[in-house]
This record gives structure tokens, sequence and C-alpha cells, in this order.
């Protein structure tokens, strides 16, 4: 695999000694209430850059064995999304996506299981999926999503508890005390419970 700009940034953000802020979370995946999978995502801080990395396993008996990998890099500039990328392994199929802003807006090429989706966005956006596992999307109505390069929309189903539907899907997301304590997620392979540990 060829390095990436976004790889030499994170490059750079590892092998600095200057973090302003580092702040890890790390997520069990269930099934039936069997677990499949793990989670970690990390969240750096460094002057005006904050960059989200998301990394999650599933190794599934599901009829057949489903094998998923996801890597999923944000990189923020201010309050402003600039570049995501994401790097996807079902069954040993890849899927890659980039969404990157270009002067006035965003150029973005997603795919994904069954889907795939580019062209451009001229909204500027300061809140996507990823985010949603750090902060609480108090007073938003609109969440991006990176892998499918979609403005979707978000609807509180009761105090801290927000639905965000993808494509038809439905993912719920629960906080407790402004963190996110579980998320039940619909997906076109299968359905899942992400719940934080510790």
């Amino acid at each position: 695999m060829s390095v990436t700009r976004t790889g030499l940034i994170l490059l750079c953000f590892l092998f600095s000694a200057a973090f302003l802020q580092a702040e890890t979370r790390v997520f069990d995946i269930d099934i039936a209430n069997v677990k499949v999978g793990n989670m970690v995502v990390e969240k750096v801080v460094k002057d005006s850059l904050t960059i989200y990395i998301f990394r999650s396993e599933v190794d599934a008996w599901m009829l057949v064995r489903v094998h998923i990998s996801h890597l999923i890099t944000c990189i923020y500039k201010g309050e402003k999304l600039v570049k995501a990328d994401i790097h996807s392994v079902i069954n040993k199929e890849i899927y890659n996506s980039t969404v990157m802003w270009n002067k006035d807006h965003y150029d973005f090429d997603c795919s994904t299981y069954k889907y795939h989706k580019a062209g451009i966005l001229a909204e500027s956006l300061d809140f996507s999926v990823v985010k949603m596992y750090f902060e609480e999307p108090t007073g938003k109505e609109k969440i991006f999503a990176e892998n499918y390069g979609l403005i979707c929309p978000i609807r509180i189903l009761k105090p801290s508890t927000y639905c965000l539907e993808v494509e038809k899907n439905k993912n719920t997301f629960h906080y407790s005390h402004g963190s996110v304590d579980h998320v039940d997620m619909e997906t076109p392979l299968f359905n899942y419970v992400i719940r934080r540990k510790g």
C-alpha cells in the first residue's frame, strides 16, 4: 500500500512528542449478546488539527463466515472536516472512500458494500459520525456519514438517545453523562450492538 498524504500527516503526529490531547475509547461489538469483534476510536488534538482514527474488526458466523475490518481517519481543522479516508475489507473485498475539502467544496468518492457514490458537496461539514463517539450531537439536525458521502438526518428519540438514518439503516446512539454508552446498528449485512468498555 502506498504512503498517502494522510499517512504522512499521521506519522508526523505519531512521532511528535508534543501532543496537546489524546483520548482513546474501546468498544466490544456484539450480535445477540455474543461478542464478535472490537472497536477502538482515538482522538488526537494538536494545534488547530483534530484527528479521529477509527479501527474495527468483526469475525462472525452468519450462515457463512463474515470477516469485516474498517479503518477510518478523519482530519478536522478547527471545526471543519477537511479530509476523511476510509479503508474497509469485507470477506477479502476491498472498499476505499475519500472525502477532501477543495477550496470551496468537498470532492468525494465513496464505496462500501453494494454502494458507490461520487460527486461534490458545497456545504461545509462540522460533525461526522466518528465524532459521535466522543461528543453528544446536541442541537445537530444533520450528521455527515463519511463512508457514504451523505449528509443524514438525526433526531432525538428521548433525552441522550439519537437516531441517525443512513441509507434506510437506523443507527441509535445512547449516551450517559455526555459520553456514548452503546450504539444499536443496522447494516445491509446484519444488525449488531457496539458497547463501550470500562
